[in-house]
Order: C-alpha cells, then sequence, then structure tokens
C-alpha cells in the first residue's frame, strides 16, 4: 500500500486531485441527504400516515444504524479499498429506494425504510474516514473538504423545496432517486487509499472499554441528549411550516439557512469559542437550543423563523465543537476512535427515542410540541453537569 514505509511525520504523496475528488464524494453523498432529511417526512405525510407512524419510520431506522453501521465501517476498513464498499453501499441505495415507488401499507414501508437506513448510513462515515486518511497522510485540509458537502445540502434543500412547491409531495421520491444516483457517481471518482492504519471511529471496537469512566459517559450522554433535542425539527419541521401555510420554496430556504448558520460558525469557531471553557460550550450551546425550541411554536412570520434557524449555529455547532473538544481533552489518541464511535452511539440512540417521542407529541400537540424539545435540552445541560461534578478534583 502506498506510502506504508514512510514514517508518521512524512507527508506522503497524495493521489492525483485527492481534495477535489474527496470533496466530490461529499458533494455527491450530501446531495440526497439534502433530500431525504427536510423531504422524505413530507413524502410520508402525503401518504395519509399518522404522524405517530411517520416518528417510527424516522426512529427506527436510527436505531438499526447504530447497530449495522459499525459492522459496515468494519467491512470498508478491511476490503482492499473503502471506496469500493461506497461504490457498493451507493448503487443498493438507488435500488432500495426505488421500491418506495411500488409498496403498499405501512409494515412494507416500514421494512423498505430499515432497508434503506442500512445502505444509505454508512456513505457518510466511509467517505468521512478517507478524508481523515488525507488528513493524517497528505495534511489535506478537512474543513475545506468537508465544506462541499454543506454546499451540496444547501442546494438540495433550495432546489428541492422549489421543485416540491411546484409539483408537490409526489417530487420527493423522484429527487431522492437522483440524489443517490449522484452519490454513486460520485463514489466512482472517491480517491483510492487503500485499508487505515488505524481503525475508523466506528469500527474500533474499543467502545466498551471506555464504559469505565463513568463522569466521561455521563457527559457524552449529556452532549448526545442536547443533540437529540433537534429530532422535531429534523422529523417535522418541514410537516409544521407547511401547516402554516409556507411554501416549498420557503421551507428548503429554511432548512439551508440553519446549514449556512452551522458552517459559519465552524469557520470562525476557533477565534470565536477557543478560549472558553468545554463544560460552558455546552452549557450555552443547550440553553441556545433550549431558548430555540421554546419560541418554535410561535409563529410571527417567515423572517422570524429564519432567525430561529439561524440558532442552528449555536443550539447545534457549539455543543458538536464542544463535544469534539471533550473528547480530546479525556481521552488519548489510542482511544480516540473508540470515543467517536461511542458518542456515535449515544447520539443515534438519543435521537431515535426521541424521535419516536416526537411522533407521539406532534400527533397530539401538534406545533406546540417543540416545548418538549427545549425540556430535553435542559435535561441533557443537567446531565452533562452530573458528569463533570463526578469528576475527580
Amino acid at each position: 500500500m502506498q506510502g506504508d514505509k514512510a514514517s508518521s511525520g512524512a507527508i506522503e504523496t497524495a493521489p492525483p486531485a485527492f481534495a477535489l475528488r474527496a470533496g466530490v464524494g461529499f458533494f455527491g453523498t450530501f446531495l440526497a441527504f439534502g433530500i431525504m432529511l427536510p423531504y422524505f417526512p413530507v413524502w410520508l405525510k402525503s401518504l395519509s400516515l399518522e404522524d405517530w407512524q411517520i416518528g417510527l419510520l424516522l426512529s427506527l431506522p436510527m436505531f438499526v444504524r447504530i447497530l449495522t453501521t459499525p459492522l459496515i465501517a468494519a467491512y470498508a476498513d478491511r476490503a482492499a479499498d473503502r471506496a469500493h464498499v461506497l461504490i457498493l453501499t451507493a448503487f443498493l441505495s438507488i435500488l432500495v429506494t426505488a421500491l418506495l415507488f411500488v409498496v403498499d401499507g405501512f409494515w412494507m414501508l416500514l421494512i423498505v425504510v430499515l432497508a434503506q437506513a442500512i445502505v444509505v448510513a454508512p456513505h457518510v462515515v466511509i467517505i468521512d474516514s478517507i478524508t481523515i486518511t488525507g488528513v493524517r497522510r497528505y495534511r489535506t485540509d478537512y474543513a475545506r473538504v468537508r465544506l462541499w458537502g454543506s454546499v451540496a445540502f444547501v442546494v438540495a434543500n433550495v432546489i428541492g423545496g422549489y421543485v416540491i412547491a411546484r409539483q408537490g409531495a409526489g417530487a420527493v421520491l423522484p429527487l431522492l432517486i437522483l440524489g443517490q444516483i449522484t452519490t454513486f457517481g460520485a463514489a466512482l471518482m472517491v480517491p483510492r487509499v487503500g485499508q487505515p492504519r488505524r481503525p475508523s471511529a466506528l469500527a474500533s471496537g474499543t467502545q466498551a472499554g471506555l464504559l469505565t469512566n463513568r463522569p466521561f459517559v455521563v457527559m457524552l450522554i449529556g452532549g448526545a441528549t442536547i443533540h437529540a433535542s433537534h429530532a422535531m425539527l429534523y422529523g417535522f419541521s418541514a410537516i409544521y411550516w407547511g401547516q402554516l401555510g409556507y411554501s416549498g420554496t420557503v421551507i428548503g430556504a429554511l432548512w439551508a439557512t440553519g446549514v449556512v448558520a452551522e458552517v459559519a460558525l465552524f469557520q470562525v469557531s476557533r477565534r470565536l469559542i477557543g478560549h472558553i471553557d468545554v463544560t460552558r460550550i455546552i452549557v450555552v450551546g443547550g440553553l441556545i437550543a433550549a431558548l430555540r425550541w421554546a419560541l418554535f411554536p410561535i409563529d410571527l412570520g417567515a423572517g422570524w423563523y429564519f432567525a430561529m434557524q439561524l440558532l442552528h449555529a449555536g443550539s447545534f455547532s457549539v455543543v458538536f465543537l464542544g463535544m469534539q473538544r471533550l473528547i480530546v481533552m479525556h481521552m488519548g489518541e489510542e482511544k480516540e476512535a473508540g470515543a467517536q464511535g461511542l458518542f456515535f452511539m449515544a447520539s443515534g440512540a438519543t435521537m431515535a427515542t426521541a424521535m419516536v417521542l416526537s411522533g407521539y407529541l406532534f400527533d397530539r400537540f401538534g406545533g406546540t410540541a417543540f416545548v418538549a424539545m427545549a425540556l430535553l435540552a435542559l435535561m441533557g445541560i443537567a446531565c452533562h453537569l452530573a458528569g463533570r461534578s463526578m469528576q475527580r478534583p
């Protein structure tokens, strides 16, 4: 494998156009996610499903991902090249998603959605792993490569909202198929870097050993719970905004605004919060999340909701960056992959549970149910602070 004999401190020769091709991989992957995340619930709603059924269709795949994604990540690490597994899963995602055109009934729909989760979830993990390899071996700028994923997500939000506003919810599946075809095409262009020299975060198999560090685990669960307070946003915001009378174009722009705010915060994070204590970062982010969800049911016009979406920089990005710093502070490099995997599992489990809760609450209380997410964010803050208090002086 290229560069195996190079010293750990040496910069190796990168495959041709590594950063560009990895960026294409992120762009293709997130183009599909930019349709799936905001608009798939809208398509489910068009099938006259109950909100609690939509909640199950969105949450159960999250539980499945927790079990299957680490297995596929481990398989990708052992394959001749991780790009081959990305190509295979991208192709399968097209076939599985196409089944949604013909399935009938809630239970058949659930089976297909679960299968879809198995083949779609590894895409980000694998392209992320390939890019991290570039960071280690070739000094690739991760942020600049990853930025193309955010750009694609925004493009998909805006174009998807525009098309759905004119064609209706029936346009969601064709758009999703087009996005996944793009993912497959991008996967063919992803650079080949061979097998990793360190296991990916999900394939490391070291999570169990970290569970003995109780303060760290409790703090991790606290951060994951704050992230889980976004469940109702991910599952039901597009439906809620549609019920309030906002067009698909406006809804797409609202989603895009949240992503732009997230990216902007990432770009200035070192200067803005780099000097602040990690607990303060997470608590402030959690308080912003609680404020955001408490105010979310109030409809003061589109401008109000654009302002609410700008708070995504605090409720999501600030907490995410705080959790990454927490992992670096509490774990040595030899345990970093396991800690990242544990955070993935904790985030997935709490998000899936919150999504089930969101479906039932939205079905019963409508937009007012967003207030429950504010309480969840406060619970996350309390959990994180409890873990902090468990640490020895």
